[in-house]
């Protein structure tokens, strides 16, 4: 029992240092390339008979660190009039293959006359990301947006752009809910992903607020190149060889003299 204990342990220990060995090959011989990144929000606001306000922030972003930008504003009158609005988004970026956003966006207003506040006319997008893929294989993105206030008409949910398509949340009336997506990688390409927020609103009277904020995840994976299959089949074929070797030897039998 003491024989076949140590050939198991002999085996697992190849199996092990063979899995290391194909890990670190396969992540050596696909490394995403970044060219640029980022994130930010911004906002346009209108109020019947005052100067339109409109204000915006922008932070790059590279692999191994983050960036960001948010913006607000109010605009009123003298008669107590007001419209804000404000937008955002920060993203980080642990690795060229992974990464996170939040984006936020909202307004607010209480007013008797004609007004508009939009989020999606300035700082767009609101989240980016452009590389070259080193392999075949597949950007995935997804997330959720919440909502808060008690009139979320017109916020929209985002909107994938870039070489990407499709969008992340509800619809114009409610822009909560969750999606995911995923998009094929070409060897040697370079593509741009990007999220961007359409908001707007507008009205003659009365008073409200919505708000959104959504939680955004990506990462890129890639599809093993055939010579990576040929040397994983390699290694379990030369792991099953021992393994049949050693039960052909502990299975002998012995005749006594």
């Amino acid at each position: 029992m003491r024989n076949i204990s140590s050939a198991v342990r002999r085996i697992l220990g190849s199996t092990l240092v063979s899995a290391s060995v194909l890990v670190s090959i396969s992540s050596q011989a696909f490394a995403t390339t970044p060219i640029s990144g980022g994130s930010g929000g911004g906002y346009v606001l209108t109020l019947d008979g005052e100067p339109s306000r409109q204000g915006g922030g922008y932070g790059s972003g590279s692999p191994y660190s983050g960036g960001g930008g948010s913006a607000s504003g109010t605009l009123n009158n003298t008669a107590g009039d007001f419209v804000s609005a404000s937008a955002g988004g920060f993203s980080t970026f642990p690795n060229a293959d992974s990464g996170t956003a939040t984006i936020n966006w909202g307004w607010s207003w209480d007013s008797t006359l004609p007004f508009s506040a939009s989020t999606g006319t300035y700082f767009v997008p609101n989240w980016t990301y452009t590389f070259i893929a080193s392999g075949n294989g597949v950007f995935n993105i997804g997330g959720t947006v919440t909502t808060s206030g008690n009139d979320l008409a017109g916020l929209n949910p985002l909107s994938i752009g870039g070489d990407g398509s499709g969008s992340i949340g509800g619809d114009s009336s409610d822009p909560s809910g969750s999606d995911f997506f995923s998009f094929g990688l070409l060897t040697g390409q370079q593509y741009t992903f990007s999220l961007s927020n359409s908001g707007f609103i507008s009205g003659a009277s009365g008073s409200g607020a919505g708000s959104a904020i959504a939680n955004i995840s990506w990462d890129i994976s890639y599809v093993p190149e055939p010579v990576t299959w040929a040397m994983m089949l390699l290694g379990f074929g030369m792991i099953g060889g021992a393994m049949r070797s050693r039960n052909r030897k502990q299975l002998g039998v012995r005749f006594a003299r």
